[in-house]
C-alpha cells in the first residue's frame, strides 16, 4: 500500500515559487533527454544483426511440481507440506543456499481452500501468502524422475514468507507482491521482492526516505486507476498510459536478506524505487568484466550480481517492455544503520568499439538489443557453461484483465502464448530471435480450455471451480496460460552424446489450474 510520510509533505509558497521558476526548463531538459534516448535505442536496434543464431530445441515434461487435486486423484511431485492440504501455488524462483540445498521461493500459495472457500486464505489480501520449499533429488538422479518438494512448515501450517524493512516496518506480501529472484552472495542469502503500489508524492521531487536515489524520478499525476500523484520514470522508453495503469509508475523492489534463524523471514535492507526492473531476474557470476569481456567468467560465483528487468509484462500503450541490465559488486554491504550500500551500475549503450557502457544513474538505463515480442512476460536468465551461452526464457500469456489493450500486432510472439527462448554470448546481448520452447499445445493436458476449446487436448472447464475464489472472480472462466518461467541453473547438465548440447531444467506456471510444471529442454547449437 502506498503512503505519504509526513516529511515528504512539502507543500507551500516556496515550493510553488520554485516550481514556477524551474518546471519549464526541467520539462524542456526531460524532452531533450527523451530524444537522446530514442536515438540510442535506434542505434541499439542496429546491433541486432550481430545476434547469435538460434538453436535446435526439444522440450519434455519431467512432471508437475504442484498441481491442484482433481476428484479422487492428486497429481504432482512428492509434495511434503507437513500434512497441510496444499491447493496450489505459482512462480518459483530457485537458488542454492549456504547448506547446499536447492531452494525455491514460490508466489501466492493457498492451503486446502478448494475444500473450504471460507478458509482465511480464500481471499488473497493477506499480510503474506508466499511460501518456500526445498527441491530434493533422488540419488542418483536420472534427470527424468520427479523430485521431492518439501515445503517449510511451522507446526501444522505452512510457513509463509515474511518481509520487514530495516526500520522494523512490515512490508505486505499479499496478492501480486512476491519474491521474484533469489541468490547467495557468499556471505548472505538474498531475495528481491516486488511490492505493488509505488510511492505517492506531492508537487516537487519524489521523497527519498526509503530510496536515496528516488530524486532521479519525477512526481507526476497518474491514473492508477484512481487519480493521484506518484513517482514515475518519464524517460519515455517503456510506453505510455495503459487502459488499466500508468506505464511510467515506479514500484519498490526490496533487496532483502534471509534470517539465518528462520528460513522464511527476510529483512529488506534497501527499497529500490524503479520502473525498469519491475519484472526482474538475478544471477551471480564469478567475474564480470564489461571492459574486457574476454576475461569474464560467467559461471556461478560471488564476484558480481547481475539483474535484468523490464518495466512490465507487455508493451503497454504502444510502447515496449524492453529488457534492462544492472550489475553490482559482491558481497552486498550493509551499514550499521541496517541499510544496504546500494550502488548499482546500469547498462546505457555501447562505445565505438562495441564495449558496454554503464552509468550510476537509473535514468540513463536503456534496453538491451533484442527484437521485441509482446507480451514479453516474465524473464528468467541462466548461464550454460556447456554452451558458453546465456539462455533467456520469456513470453507466455497474460490474463485478459491485465492485457485489456491486446497484444502488439507489430511484435507478435512466434507462437502466441508459448514460452520462448533466446541465446546470447554476453549478459548484455545481443540476443537471438525468440524461439518457442513450450507451446500451449505441448502443455495442453495441464491447461483448462479457452472458449474455443483450445489448445487441442486441453482440460474441459471444470463444473466446480478448482481455482482460488478471488482468482475466479477476477478471471471468471479464464483458460490456462503459461507464465513465470524459471531456469533452475543448478540442474543444467551436458547432454548425452556430447557436442554443443545441454539439458536445461526449468519450471513454469499454468494459471488454470493454479500449478507449476517442471520441464527439461535440450538446447543444441548449430
Amino acid at each position: 500500500m502506498a503512503f505519504i510520510p509526513a516529511q515528504s509533505l512539502r507543500v507551500g509558497g516556496a515550493l510553488l515559487v520554485t516550481c514556477l521558476a524551474s518546471c519549464e526548463p526541467v520539462a524542456a531538459a526531460r524532452e531533450g533527454e527523451r530524444g537522446h534516448r530514442a536515438q540510442i535505442i535506434s542505434e541499439l536496434e542496429a546491433w541486432q544483426h550481430r545476434a547469435p543464431p538460434g538453436a535446435s530445441l526439444r522440450t519434455e515434461e519431467v512432471c508437475p511440481l504442484v498441481m491442484p487435486p482433481e476428484p479422487g486423484r492428486v497429481t504432482g511431485a512428492q509434495v511434503d507440506s507437513g500434512g497441510v492440504p496444499l491447493y496450489g501455488t505459482d512462480l518459483g524462483r530457485s537458488y542454492r543456499d549456504h547448506s547446499g540445498a536447492l531452494r525455491i521461493l514460490f508466489g501466492d500459495t493457498w492451503p486446502g481452500i478448494s475444500q473450504n472457500p471460507l478458509h482465511p486464505h480464500a481471499c488473497i489480501n493477506t499480510p503474506s501468502d508466499d511460501t518456500e520449499a526445498v527441491l530434493e533429488l533422488p540419488e542418483p538422479w536420472d534427470g527424468r524422475s520427479c523430485p521431492r518438494l518439501r515445503f517449510e512448515t511451522e507446526g501444522d501450517a505452512l510457513s509463509y514468507t515474511t518481509l520487514h524493512r530495516w526500520d522494523g516496518a512490515r512490508v505486505r506480501l499479499g496478492a501480486l507482491s512476491v519474491p521474484i529472484a533469489a541468490f547467495d552472495d557468499g556471505q548472505r542469502e538474498w531475495a528481491l521482492f516486488y511490492a505493488t503500489g509505488g510511492q505517492s508524492c506531492v508537487l516537487g521531487a519524489c521523497p527519498d526516505h526509503l530510496d536515496p536515489r528516488a530524486g532521479e524520478l519525477s512526481c507526476a499525476p497518474i491514473a492508477d486507476p484512481i487519480p493521484r500523484h506518484a513517482c514515475v520514470d518519464d524517460s519515455g522508453i517503456q510506453g505510455r498510459n495503459s487502459a488499466i495503469w500508468d506505464a511510467r509508475l515506479a514500484v519498490y523492489l526490496h533487496v532483502a536478506a534471509r534470517d539465518p534463524r528462520r528460513k522464511t523471514a527476510f529483512t529488506s535492507h534497501h527499497a529500490f524505487l524503479t520502473n525498469k526492473f519491475q519484472v526482474a531476474a538475478a544471477r551471480t557470476v564469478a567475474r564480470f568484466e564489461p571492459e574486457h569481456p574476454e576475461l569474464a567468467d560467467y559461471r556461478s560465483g560471488h564476484g558480481d550480481l547481475l539483474v535484468w528487468g523490464r518495466p512490465g509484462f507487455d508493451a503497454r500503450g504502444g510502447g515496449r517492455a524492453g529488457l534492462h541490465l544492472l550489475h553490482h559488486e559482491l558481497p552486498l554491504r550493509v551499514g550499521d544503520d541496517g541499510r544496504l550500500r546500494w550502488r548499482p551500475r546500469f547498462f546505457r549503450g555501447f562505445d565505438a568499439r562495441g564495449r558496454p557502457l554503464f552509468s550510476e544513474r537509473q535514468r540513463d538505463a536503456v534496453p538491451l538489443p533484442e527484437r521485441p515480442i509482446d507480451p514479453a512476460g516474465h524473464t528468467s536468465m541462466g548461464y550454460v557453461a556447456e554452451l558458453e551461452r546465456w539462455v533467456m526464457l520469456t513470453g507466455g500469456a497474460m490474463p485478459g484483465a491485465l492485457n485489456a489493450e491486446g497484444d502488439d500486432a507489430s511484435a507478435p510472439q512466434p507462437a502466441p502464448g508459448a514460452i520462448h527462448l533466446r541465446l546470447s554470448e554476453h549478459p548484455w546481448g545481443p540476443f537471438s530471435d525468440a524461439q518457442p520452447v513450450l507451446t500451449r499445445r505441448q502443455a495442453a493436458r495441464h491447461l483448462v480450455c479457452d472458449a474455443r476449446g483450445e489448445p487441442e487436448g486441453c482440460r474441459p472447464p471444470p463444473a466446480v471451480p478448482i481455482r482460488h475464489l478471488c482468482v475466479e472472480l477476477y478471471d471468471r472462466g479464464g483458460p490456462g496460460r503459461l507464465y513465470g518461467p524459471n531456469i533452475i541453473e543448478q540442474l543444467t547438465r551436458a547432454a548425452e552424446g556430447g557436442g554443443r548440447s545441454a539439458d536445461i531444467y526449468w519450471n513454469v506456471s499454468t494459471w488454470h489450474p493454479y500449478g507449476v510444471l517442471l520441464e527439461r529442454t535440450r538446447v543444441t547449437l548449430p
